[in-house]
């Protein structure tokens, strides 16, 4: 499984980045749901799915965060796929 973290942005003057084209489609129908100017690619982490499976890591840092702002946390799990 690929799984693509990604970034929002209520002011799209500061979307840093953008997404590969094969996300095209999801960013504009996120764009049309959801109340955000801009979306770009995080990080794209690739995964083998299996029973339990529990990931937890620190999302990369982003420029536009303040100096020594703390990291923001994603998890991931998987029970019965």
């Amino acid at each position: 499984m690929t799984l693509h973290l990604v970034r929002a942005y209520t002011d799209a003057a500061r979307v840093k980045g953008s997404v590969p084209a094969e996300l095209a489609d999801v960013v504009k129908e996120m764009k049309g749901i959801l109340p955000y100017a801009g979306i770009s690619l995080l990080d794209t982490i690739q995964l083998k799915v299996r029973d339990g499976l529990d990931i937890q890591d620190a999302l990369p840092p982003c420029t536009l965060e303040a100096p020594g702002a703390l990291p923001v946390f994603y998890s991931v799990n998987f029970h019965l796929p």
